[in-house]
């Protein structure tokens, strides 16, 4: 078990004990999901493992949990209110050759 805590204005993770597992190193940090956690970092999200190694850097401007397999992720684009869409694997990959332009209004990402 590894859930986000907050100490000063850093997130790391502790155990079902309290114990610090993963130090404060983090703007946010998201809950495990498939020994995968979201974090954010200089204002991007990324996402590491149950060790707190980063295996996908963070580039996203927004990020969701993985679900089998699978998390949804947003980067803006350069035109203002304008973004980018797509589901990504476990190595940060595009998995559809499909992306998705939004304006970041009707998707399950909130800024």
């Amino acid at each position: 078990m590894r859930l986000p805590i907050r100490q000063g204005a850093k997130w790391g993770y502790i155990n079902g004990c309290g114990k610090i597992i993963i130090a404060p190193a983090f703007e946010k940090a998201g809950s495990f999901a498939e020994g995968i956690a979201r974090i954010r970092q200089n204002g991007k999200w990324g996402y590491i493992d149950d060790r707190g190694r980063i295996i996908i850097r963070p580039v996203f401007d927004a990020a969701r949990d993985f679900s089998e397999g699978l998390a949804i992720v947003l980067i803006k684009k350069q035109k203002k209110s304008a973004y980018q869409t797509f589901y990504i694997d476990i190595n940060g990959k595009p998995v559809f050759e499909k992306i998705y332009d939004t304006d970041g209004t009707y998707m399950p990402i909130y800024l």
